[in-house]
C-alpha cells in the first residue's frame, strides 16, 4: 500500500499528468475545426469510459483513448484522385494528364464549395486549367452528374481518394504531378479527460500524505491545493449535472418547457384520459444498440415490450406523396399520409445542426404486436405532424420520438418581442424580451431579458439567443442548469487566497532578515 501511495504521490507523475493534459487541450483545440467545440468536448473530455466491448477495434472507447488523426483536410492530408464511371477507358489509369482529358472532350464536374476547395484548386492550376465546367453542392449530385455521362463526352470530377472510395459506382485514377504522400495515417493516442482529471486528483491528494508535513510554513501551500483540488471536483461536477435547452416562445403565447439540443427521448403517450396524458420517456441510449425493453418494468400503466429493429443516430430524409406501393415509411401529416425515405448519414458535432435520430420500433403485448413505427425527432419540426396512434385495451396510446423535454412548474409568457438591426443591413442586433413570470402559486412578475441580463428563476438561468426569423415576433431563450456554477469561482478565490497567504509569509520573513542584516551591520 506504501509504495502505490509513493507511487501516485510522485513528482515526475505530477509533470507527467500536466504535459498530458497541456497535449490533450492542443490536439482537442486543433480538432475543434472538424468536429466543432461540442464534438471535441464530448470526443477528448467528456466522454465516459466504458468496460462492455471487448474488441481491440473498441480500445479507444473502454479506457477512453482520444484518437486525434491528421484531418484529410490538412496538406497531404488526403489524395486527391480522378473519379470516373467504371466502364470508362482512362478508369484505373496512372498520371493522367488533366489537360489532355479537356482536348479528349471529358467534362470536369466539381463543388461550388467544400472542405477539399484548395486542393481541388491547386491540381487544377497546375494542370493550366480554371476549374470544374459543371459545380453542385452535394457529393450526391456529383456522383449521379459522372454517372450520367455518354460515351464520348465523359464527366469526371477531381475528388479525394476516401470520398471516392466509398463510392462503389465510381473507379478512380490518379492524376499527373499529384503526390501519393498521405499523412492521414498519423494518429496521436490521449488520455481523455475522464482519465487525467482523477488521476491529477489522486495525485496531488496523495502528495499531502506523503510529501507535505503540516506546518505554519506550509500554510500558503496547503490553501493553494486545496482550490485546486476544488475546481478539479468543480469540473467533474459541472459535467455531470449541467443542462443546456431551448424553450421557444412566441408573443402571446406562454412555455413550461424546454427541449434539449443533444439529448432524445422516446415517448409513449396514453391518451385515455381526456383531461390529462399519461407520458413514459425512455432516453434514446437505451433502445440505440437495437435490443428489446421491457417497458412494464419502467411503469406498470405500459405494459408492452419495446423491441428496436432499426437505430439511427444521424437521418437523411427524403419525404413525398406516396405514388402506388409505399416503398419507405408511412407517416401522417396534415390528415394525409406521407412516405418517407431515409438513410443513415453521419453524426454531427455542428451546434448550428441538428442530429435527425430516427428508429424503426415494435410494441408487444402478450400476443398482440402494434407497429412497426418509424419515428424520428425530425417530424416534430412539422407543426401537423400526427403522432401513430393504436389501440389496446380500450386504452388509447401514441409514440413518437423527440428531443428531450424539460418541464418546469411554472410558466414564462412573452409579452412582448423586438430588435433592432444594424443600419443598412438585415443583419439583427440588440435582441428583447419582455416576459412574465407565471409562478406555481399563481403570482407574476414582470422581467425583461436581453443580452447580458439573463433571467433567473429557481435554479434555471434564461439567456436571450435567438429569435424567430418568420413571424419575427418569437424569441430563442437558452436555459442553463448548473448547480455547480459557484464551485469554480470559490476555487479561484481560495487559490488566491493561498497565494496570498504563501507570498505574504515569504515577504515577512524576507523583511525580518534584512533587518537583522541591517541591525548587525550597524553594530559593526
Amino acid at each position: 500500500m506504501r509504495h502505490l501511495l509513493n507511487f501516485f504521490a510522485d513528482i515526475r507523475l505530477t509533470v507527467v499528468l500536466l504535459g498530458m493534459s497541456i497535449l490533450l487541450i492542443f490536439f482537442g483545440t486543433l480538432d475543434q475545426t472538424n468536429i466543432g467545440i461540442k464534438g471535441a468536448l464530448r470526443k477528448y473530455f467528456e466522454e465516459n469510459p466504458t468496460w462492455r466491448n471487448d474488441s481491440t477495434d473498441q480500445i479507444e472507447k473502454r479506457f477512453h483513448i482520444a484518437l486525434w488523426q491528421y484531418p484529410e483536410e490538412w496538406p497531404y492530408g488526403t489524395n486527391m484522385v480522378l473519379a470516373l464511371k467504371k466502364d470508362d477507358p482512362n478508369a484505373g489509369k496512372r498520371d493522367l494528364d488533366l489537360k489532355e482529358l479537356k482536348k479528349s472532350n471529358y467534362s470536369f464536374v466539381g463543388y461550388n464549395d467544400n472542405t477539399f476547395y484548395d486542393q481541388a484548386r491547386k491540381v487544377y492550376s497546375d494542370a493550366e486549367l480554371e476549374g470544374p465546367d459543371l459545380k453542385f453542392g452535394s457529393l450526391t449530385a456529383i456522383k449521379n452528374s459522372i454517372l450520367s455521362g455518354d460515351v464520348g463526352s465523359y464527366r469526371v470530377a477531381v475528388l479525394p481518394s476516401s470520398t471516392v472510395e466509398k463510392e462503389p459506382d465510381l473507379a478512380t485514377s490518379s492524376i499527373k504531378g499529384v503526390s501519393s504522400l498521405n499523412l492521414h495515417f498519423i494518429k496521436v493516442p490521449l488520455l481523455g479527460g475522464y482519465i487525467l482529471g482523477p488521476l491529477l486528483f489522486i495525485n496531488l491528494l496523495a502528495a499531502h500524505f506523503v510529501r507535505f508535513k503540516l506546518s505554519w510554513k506550509k500554510a500558503g501551500v496547503f490553501i493553494i491545493h486545496i482550490g485546486l483540488l476544488l475546481m478539479l471536483l468543480s469540473e467533474l461536477v459541472t459535467d455531470l449535472t449541467d443542462r443546456e435547452s431551448l424553450m421557444v416562445i412566441e408573443e402571446g403565447e406562454s412555455a413550461t418547457y424546454s427541449t434539449d439540443f443533444d439529448k432524445n427521448e422516446l415517448v409513449i403517450l396514453d391518451r385515455s384520459n381526456p383531461k390529462v396524458d399519461t407520458l413514459l420517456s425512455i432516453p434514446t441510449e437505451w433502445i440505440e444498440n437495437e435490443g428489446t425493453i421491457d417497458v412494464s418494468t419502467i411503469s406498470g400503466d405500459f405494459p408492452f415490450t419495446l423491441e428496436t429493429e432499426i437505430y439511427y443516430p444521424n437521418t437523411k430524409f427524403e419525404i413525398k406523396e406516396p405514388d402506388g406501393d409505399l416503398t419507405g415509411y408511412p407517416i401522417n401529416i396534415a390528415g394525409r399520409t406521407m412516405e418517407v425515405l431515409a438513410e443513415e448519414t453521419d453524426k454531427t458535432a455542428d451546434p448550428q445542426q441538428i442530429n435527425f435520430v430516427s428508429a424503426k420500433v415494435t410494441l408487444r403485448s402478450g400476443d398482440k404486436s402494434y407497429g412497426p413505427f418509424f419515428v424520428s425527432n425530425r417530424f416534430e419540426f412539422f407543426e401537423d405532424f400526427n403522432k401513430h396512434t393504436f389501440v389496446h385495451g380500450e386504452r388509447d396510446f401514441a409514440i413518437t420520438l423527440q428531443r428531450t423535454r424539460y418541464n418546469y412548474d411554472f410558466k414564462v409568457r412573452l409579452d412582448d418581442f423586438r430588435f433592432l438591426r444594424y443600419p443598412g443591413t438585415e443583419k439583427a442586433k440588440d435582441f428583447t424580451s419582455d416576459v412574465t413570470l407565471i409562478k406555481a402559486d399563481g403570482n407574476e412578475e414582470e422581467k425583461r431579458v436581453y443580452m447580458n441580463h439573463p433571467l433567473i428563476f429557481e435554479g434555471s438561468t434564461f439567456f436571450q439567443s435567438g429569435w424567430n426569423e418568420e413571424t419575427e415576433k418569437g424569441t430563442r431563450m437558452q436555459v442553463v442548469q448548473n448547480p455547480g456554477k459557484l464551485l469554480p469561482y470559490w476555487g479561484v478565490a481560495i487559490v488566491g487566497v493561498g497565494l496570498m497567504v504563501q507570498f505574504g509569509m515569504h515577504l515577512g520573513r524576507f523583511t525580518k532578515r534584512r533587518g537583522r542584516d541591517s541591525r548587525k551591520a550597524n553594530q559593526t
